[in-house]
């Protein structure tokens, strides 16, 4: 790859980039075409499946590395850098780095567990497309995207209540529980902090500067926040928003995805690029 200009933007999509309920990025149009412009690498990491992540880059014109699955699993371009990587296997044009239990496996060890103490778990692995679409607000041929998983099992549970116990017993088998924007995610030792740390590892044999900007709005991007050099919290539309770890996190004056918008504008300017 080209040099490229000591800044990256790591950005969750459900609830940040995209409308929680829409999914439009309608209002990020024009922060979208500055940072295109600039040549900023724009970084999707994301709770949602490669399929999925695969459809909103094309939409928004995007070329840069992803980020799937809370973490699971790390999709770079081929010749994306001009220096060799390791990677785990190759597909439809793009390395794979994997971080992230196989799902078959999840799968299993979750009906291992909702058996064994009479848990009302359902994960997107025991659902149709309907019922995705009913979650989700997903039109047919997205939520058929959604449902297909490699390192990340999207759940409903009957009583939230049980969440504490239930993360004690998939500790057990070495899995681990976040909250996304609706549903909880059950996946093995990764998140998207461990993920972004290895991507701009690469980066920055590239250019040893780099000043990392991160977005989210919920738990599952705390790893991703807490290890960025700006941290910016998306508000809620029900104008809450996600507990800051440090005071000089920011936050935005609107939710998805106008709040975006507005603060990648703004921070843009304030670093004068």
């Amino acid at each position: 790859m080209k040099d490229i200009l000591p800044l990256i933007i790591f950005t969750d999509l459900d609830g940040t980039l995209l409308d929680s309920e829409s999914y439009s990025f309608e209002d990020a149009k024009q922060a979208l075409e500055i940072i295109r412009k600039k040549d900023i690498p724009l970084i999707f990491s994301t709770s949602k499946s490669r399929d999925e992540t695969i459809y909103y880059r094309k939409l928004m014109e995007n070329n840069h590395p992803f980020i799937v699955e809370n973490g699971g699993g790390i999709y770079i371009p081929f010749n994306y850098f001009n220096f060799e990587l390791s990677y785990n296997r190759k597909w439809n044009g793009y390395i794979i780095i994997e971080l992230g239990m196989p799902i078959k496996k999840i799968r299993e060890l979750i009906h291992k567990i909702r058996d064994k103490n009479g848990w009302q778990i359902k994960g997107f692995g025991d659902m149709d497309v309907e019922e995705v679409m009913n979650l989700t607000s997903l039109p047919y041929n997205q939520a058929k995207l959604a449902i297909v998983r490699e390192y990340d099992e999207p759940a409903v549970i009957h009583d939230r209540d049980i969440i504490p116990y239930l993360r004690k017993e998939l500790l057990k088998e070495k899995l681990n529980l976040t909250i996304g924007g609706r549903f909880i995610h059950i996946h093995g030792d990764n998140d998207k902090g461990k993920a972004m740390d290895k991507l701009v590892r690469f980066y920055k044999r590239v250019n040893p500067n780099i000043k990392i900007i991160a977005l989210g709005d919920s738990d599952n991007d705390l790893p991703m926040l807490k290890r960025a050099d700006i941290p910016i919290v998306i508000k809620r539309k029900d104008g809450t928003f996600l507990k800051k770890d440090d005071s000089s996190w920011r936050i935005s004056p609107y939710p998805a995805p106008k709040g975006w918008a507005c603060v990648i504008e703004e921070v843009l300017e304030d670093l004068n690029f």
